[in-house]
């Protein structure tokens, strides 16, 4: 736990130091509404224009280089960071697309820097997808730990 602290700060710092808004998505927000699932690595979504003043900024940490990612469930430009050993994918708000297994087809990411929730992580206030938002998002995604997210979500 103290080298989840000590990276979370550590990148969360970074971020700030350099104005960069942000939002936290992913298994990290699940967590922090609840979700009892273990934390595989942490999603911080940033504007696009920022992206390559981070890499620039974390450079020393970056495992996958900025660079567009296309899978079968995602299709954006991100860059993968391994912090203290934590794993942290860095992406970029706009042009990214996520594969919406309900609907057999790709749709735009929609994540807002604005429309956000404040939530306390360590010792920081950090904003944080709505849960409304991370339901449909995850929803979307159709994984099993999406599933079991979406599930506890629904509960509240």
């Amino acid at each position: 736990m103290k080298r989840t602290k000590a990276a979370f700060v550590y990148v969360v710092n970074t971020l700030n130091e350099n104005r960069v808004p942000f939002v936290i998505a992913g298994g990290l927000a699940a967590k922090l509404y609840g979700s009892p699932r273990p934390l595989f690595d942490i999603d911080i979504w940033i504007p696009r224009k920022h992206m390559k003043l981070i890499r620039a900024k974390l450079l020393k940490f970056v495992t996958m280089d900025l660079k567009r990612f296309k899978d079968d469930r995602w299709n954006d430009y991100t860059m993968t960071l391994r912090v203290f050993g934590l794993d942290f994918d860095i992406t970029a708000l706009e042009g990214g697309k996520i594969y919406d297994v309900n609907l057999s087809k790709w749709v735009p990411i929609r994540l807002s820097l604005h429309n956000v929730a404040r939530k306390r992580v360590f010792d920081k206030i950090v904003p944080v997808i709505k849960a409304k938002d991370l339901i449909s998002y995850k929803s979307k995604l159709g994984r099993e730990v999406d599933i079991k997210d979406v599930s506890y979500l629904k509960s509240l």
